[in-house]
């Protein structure tokens, strides 16, 4: 197992014990990968004591499981649900966390019916709260995807062209990616004309004009980590109300990105940005908040929101994206993945 990955269960094995608890249950992809390192794409759940660890995987896994990781116990099962009701007797566990935010409440129905020899504790955030600040090895696996991600958005602006359509560029983004021993960490958004006042519109087939407003959001998926960019550019003679929205799009994210550094919060970052759209008269049409965490998922904690309660960390990767949308009009998004250091901040999408 990658150190970084059992330095990872032992911060949840101490959680475990600080919150007396005698074992944690663990079923969301990402989650097991942070873990374990291992993507089966879920496959499988993992139980997690404060001493010990083990995987209950399907017969059809657990031959690959198992020479994954060699380190710790894997057990095959045709009943996930009776199984782990036999490891946490076997166990003596008797106070068992979870997720209740990453859980299907279905699923928990069916573990506190048929697994009722222990008590369920819900509890939120516990390993999202471990993924907010990146090891040195994830920061080097996301630098990785967004050196990708900045070849591939090079690369396609060469590409653009009146005439094509908005998934003809989509697709061709993510051919790229694939190119480049990746995959793409989402389906790119690629907006035309009216379609860029629509955040996250859904790549059509709408062809490319001349004079065109173009939003392209794309982030490459390297090694399981993610990145994320966005750019909006116009094809033919700016006019004076895209370059006045550009310019106020953009002060807001340099502003934002100024204050970047550990100590501050989260929110007070939105406040900067949305207090510069909203001093020009364009408050209401920033739609969404000003940036999101990054890493095994594409928007996870923290977000960079009004309502945001987190203090900024060294090691957390960020996004920095306020945003203008005038109904059918256009739309203007900046979007930069961003490395929050001892100083400040490194932009990772240069």
């Amino acid at each position: 197992m990658i150190t970084s990955k059992k330095t990872n269960i032992e911060k949840l094995q101490n959680k475990i014990t600080h919150l007396k608890l005698d074992a944690f249950l663990i079923t969301d992809p990402n989650d097991l990968v942070y873990l374990t390192g291992i993507d089966l794409s879920g496959g499988y759940w993992a139980v997690i004591t404060r001493k010990n660890a083990c995987l209950i995987t399907s017969k059809m896994l657990f031959l690959q499981l198992r020479k994954l990781s060699p380190e710790i116990k894997v057990i095959e099962s045709k009943n996930t649900v009776l199984e782990l009701k036999n490891i946490l007797k076997t166990m003596k566990i008797k106070r068992i966390g979870f997720d209740s935010q990453k859980m299907m409440h279905a699923v928990v129905k069916n573990l506190q019916k048929k697994v009722n020899n222990v008590i369920w504790h819900p509890l939120q955030n516990i390993i999202e709260e471990f993924r907010q600040v990146k090891t040195p090895e994830e920061i080097e696996e996301i630098r990785k995807a967004c050196k990708i991600t900045m070849n591939v958005f090079k690369n396609i602006r060469s590409y653009i062209r009146p005439g094509i359509t908005e998934k003809h560029i989509s697709n061709r983004i993510m051919e790229l990616f694939y190119r480049n021993n990746a995959s793409p960490a989402f389906l790119p958004i690629v907006a035309s004309g009216e379609n860029t006042s629509y955040p996250h519109h859904l790549s059509s087939d709408r062809i490319i004009r001349k004079n065109d407003t173009l939003t392209i959001d794309l982030g490459a998926k390297y090694n399981n980590y993610c990145s994320d960019l966005t750019r909006t550019i116009f094809l033919g003679k700016i006019t004076n109300l895209y370059n006045k929205i550009f310019k106020i799009v953009n002060n807001a994210q340099k502003s934002a990105l100024f204050v970047v550094k550990p100590g501050i919060k989260a929110s007070f970052i939105d406040k900067i940005a949305r207090k510069i759209i909203a001093s020009k008269g364009y408050g209401k049409f920033f739609l969404h908040g000003t940036g999101h965490g990054v890493g095994l998922d594409i928007h996870e904690a923290p977000g960079i929101s009004p309502k945001s309660t987190v203090v900024l960390k060294s090691g957390m990767i960020i996004t920095i994206e306020p945003g203008i949308y005038l109904k059918d009009k256009f739309g203007i998004r900046i979007e930069d993945t961003v490395l929050v250091t001892e100083c400040g901040y490194e932009l990772l999408t240069i």
